[in-house]
Formats: C-alpha cells, structure tokens, sequence
C-alpha cells in the first residue's frame, strides 16, 4: 500500500456514506511490528448531535470489507477477509509473515 493514511482517509468517507452521518475520527499508524496498521477511533455522536450507533455486524465485518474493496481496487491487499482472529492468523502463516505455533521450524 503505497499511501496508508491516504488510503485511511477514504476509508473513512467511505464509512461515513454508508453510516450517512460525518464520523469525527482520529488516527495513528503503527510501523514498529511486521504488520504496519492503522488504528482509528470514532467519536460516538453522529453528526446531529445524537449518539453514534454502528450495528456489530458493520464494526465486525462491514470495516473490512470496505478496505478489501477499496484495496483491491488499487491491487494493494489480499482479495479475502479473515473472518475470524483464526483466519487472521492463518493467512499471516500462508504469506509467509509469522509462523504458526505449532510449527517448530
């Protein structure tokens, strides 16, 4: 991914068409591990002064398959999503950037 913060921010007005409210967010990208990533947090008042109510099936799942979407639009992520911290792991070991615990090489 060329431009991660970029790429964060159209995330985030992608969100925000969908939620149809302004998210007030912040951001902080981390480049100390073998897995760069960006954490964001959202204030929880849409843009009418109401709270903020994202459904857990849209934090869950709809986040990620916004990026994924977005990514393989520009060529820049895997065309699947883990859908469990499991999967997660499990495609880290196949692209080769950790190794599974029960691996002893």
């Amino acid at each position: 991914m060329e431009d991660p913060r970029a790429f964060t921010r159209e995330l985030m007005k992608d969100a925000e068409r969908d939620l149809g409210t302004k998210l007030n967010w912040v951001a902080v990208d981390h480049w100390n591990t073998d897995n760069p990533h960006i954490h964001v947090l959202v204030r929880g008042k849409a843009d009418d002064g109401r709270d903020l109510v994202i459904s857990r099936e849209y934090i869950s799942q709809g986040f990620r398959r916004r990026a994924l979407r977005s990514s393989s639009d520009r060529g820049a992520m895997p065309s699947r999503a883990p859908s469990s911290e499991r999967e997660h792991m499990k495609i880290r070991v196949e692209e080769g950037r950790c190794r599974s615990q029960r691996d002893p090489t």
